[in-house]
């Protein structure tokens, strides 16, 4: 069905007003502004891609996009008020979901493209998720994956990272180039709507129950 003249011009008008708060939130100038106004306001890809996202842009944003993956499966979601290793606190506290207060720690490693990355240092968080949300910065929508620290460096064995000097001599690897057989080896633990539930409460039950 065709969408109604008036509600094209309420849909233009609303994209363009996000277009404006987007461009003065991460610092656009005037010249970025007035040549964006021109765009056709149907989609927001240019917008995005006329912005340099620094690094804190990035793990804002992928903060942003974590929270709201955990939402969605049901989960509350608290950020710690001091920085030990962990972003965030997702949690189940209604006792009609499950029978006891239920949380686990997670730390976020956010990237524009795509990447993986593993620390010794974690190890110390007791049942740490790690989050790895991609295409922060790219065209294409972004992808999270999930997965326990000590299942993180099971792949890291696997791919032979723990026997580098990256890992033995600085306690961590990181790769922004992500072979096949890393994304083979990922792709179980890619994230879609349920499956923060299930990592978090681990017990199967809905978010719904």
């Amino acid at each position: 069905m065709d969408e109604p003249a008036h509600a094209q011009r309420i849909r233009r008008s609303l994209v363009k007003s996000s277009q404006t708060t987007l461009l003065k939130l991460f610092g656009a100038d005037e010249t970025e502004r007035d040549r964006t106004s021109t765009r056709d306001p149907s989609t927001m890809t240019e917008v995005v891609q006329l912005m340099t996202l620094d690094t804190q842009v990035v793990e804002l944003l992928g903060r942003q996009r974590l929270m709201a993956e955990l939402l969605r499966d049901g989960l509350e979601v608290a950020v710690p008020a001091r920085d030990r290793g962990v972003d965030l606190i997702a949690y189940v506290d209604l006792s009609q979901q499950v029978a006891c207060f239920t949380a686990r720690p997670l730390q976020m490693k956010a990237f524009t493209a795509s990447g993986f990355s593993v620390a010794k240092k974690h190890v110390r968080i007791a049942d740490l998720l790690l989050a790895y949300v991609w295409y922060l910065g790219e065209a294409q929508p972004p992808v999270s994956y999930g997965l326990p620290y000590l299942k993180a460096v099971q792949v890291a064995e696997a791919m032979g990272w723990t026997e580098t000097a990256s890992w033995k001599e600085g306690g961590a690897y990181t790769t922004t180039n992500p072979s096949k057989r890393l994304l083979s080896k990922l792709e179980p633990h890619r994230m879609t709507p349920g499956k923060w539930w299930g990592l978090v409460v681990g017990d199967g039950r809905s978010p719904g129950l």
